[in-house]
């Protein structure tokens, strides 16, 4: 298990689809993402979520002028 909190990214622009990254590597099941902050992904997923894990918790995490979580 680990923690992901408290990671700002703020009007980032790149070439990729998403503002902002986050990969759980496989077998951090039960790993919690929170507090964290997109604020202007311009027009990009603001924080992507990916890897093979399971039961991962999402919360309190803010996403601004980006298009949302996946």
């Amino acid at each position: 298990q680990c923690i992901v909190r408290n990671n700002e990214c703020w009007e980032n622009s790149p070439d990729y689809s998403q503002a902002a990254q986050i990969y759980m590597q496989d077998g951090t099941d039960g790993s919690v993402i929170e507090g964290n902050f997109v604020h202007h992904g311009f027009a990009h997923t603001g924080i992507f979520v990916y890897g093979d894990n399971k039961n991962v918790t999402l919360r309190r995490n803010v996403v601004w002028g980006a298009q949302g979580m996946a």
